[in-house]
């Protein structure tokens, strides 16, 4: 899986700096973008949907904290590492409150950037698992506690499904909730 990260900065030589720092490909990542300040940064997250973003705290229009907050109240998964020259307590008291992944000071190197990167892809792969466990756990229950109403996401091809779903028919109806991009509805009876 390759990991999407957007860079946040207004100098245009810390960008080139970061984007250049570390062989992304060699961690599994990919730079989805680059912006110039919080607005913009929020603005390429609802395009491309990033994994981690390298934001800097101090910028013109909307700062890194302020763009943290708008984050914050989206159900947007990414992961935030903050960068900042300023070695100061209210920013890091800021940034956590904000539930920020990282804080690195400037300058940092490429020791310390990997630190952090390695840090969140693990943090993002235990999280899918994890949602993956629950989702998994869900539908068990689901089934244990009402066989004939059967809510699963459809994750294989149809042909996979298509063959779970028959071997619950015959508990009898069953009704399955295919959870996506669309929802569909749809109803199996039991021939008699």
């Amino acid at each position: 899986m390759k990991y999407k990260v957007l860079l946040v900065d207004d100098e245009t030589i810390y960008l080139q700096y970061l984007s250049r720092i570390i062989d992304w490909g060699e961690l599994q990542c990919e730079i989805c973008g680059y912006a110039k300040d919080g607005e913009e940064a929020l603005s390429l997250i609802r395009e491309w949907h990033p994994d981690i973003v390298f934001m800097d705290i101090s910028m013109s229009r909307m700062n890194g904290l302020e763009a943290c907050e708008a984050i914050k109240g989206t159900e947007n998964e990414t992961r935030v590492i903050i960068m900042t020259a300023y070695d100061e307590f209210s920013f890091a008291h800021q940034a956590i409150k904000l539930n920020v992944f990282d804080y690195l000071l400037k300058p940092f190197d490429k020791e310390e950037l990997k630190e952090a990167l390695g840090k969140c892809i693990k943090d993002i792969d235990e999280s899918k698992k994890n949602k993956h466990l629950r989702q998994e756990m869900l539908l068990r229950d689901a089934v244990e506690a009402q066989p004939e109403l059967l809510m699963w996401k459809c994750l294989g091809s149809l042909a996979v499904c298509m063959s779970f779903m028959v071997r619950k028919i015959v508990s009898g109806v069953i009704t399955a909730a295919v959870r996506g991009r669309c929802t569909t509805m749809i109803r199996f009876k039991r021939l008699t």
